[in-house]
């Protein structure tokens, strides 16, 4: 579960970075626009509220909708990944490493052994 909230933060930070940074520009654009409509007669007064409030919502909106896009989709892959995972083979254990020495210990005797019937 950790691997899979890492990768939530790693990818999940930046996107609500890059998108509340979108945001904010988005709304310092609706800002615009709305305060050009408001001399006409059919937009609403107040034009520097609506665009303070849009300074913040929109920003925060868009990077809370994208983290939590980003999270969703984490943990189905993760779900995901889970699910491909090849079972594991069975390790035979290792050799004692005093029985290996007591093996070549004879190997060697045998030998010197064989050394000496040959000689004499």
């Amino acid at each position: 579960m950790t691997t899979t909230v890492s990768r939530i933060l790693r990818n999940g930070l930046p996107t609500a970075l890059l998108l509340g940074a979108l945001g904010y520009a988005y709304a310092q654009f609706a800002g615009v626009w709305f305060d050009t409509k408001v001399g006409d007669r059919a937009a609403p007064a107040g034009g520097a509220e609506v665009t303070e409030a849009l300074e913040w919502r929109v920003p925060l909106t868009m990077a809370a909708w994208g983290f939590g896009l980003v999270a969703v989709f984490e943990l189905f892959a993760g779900l995901w990944r889970k699910s491909e995972k090849p079972p594991l083979k069975e390790a035979k254990p290792a050799p004692d490493a005093e029985a290996l020495l007591l093996e070549l210990l004879h190997q060697a005797e045998a030998a010197e052994r064989d050394r000496s019937i040959q000689k004499g």
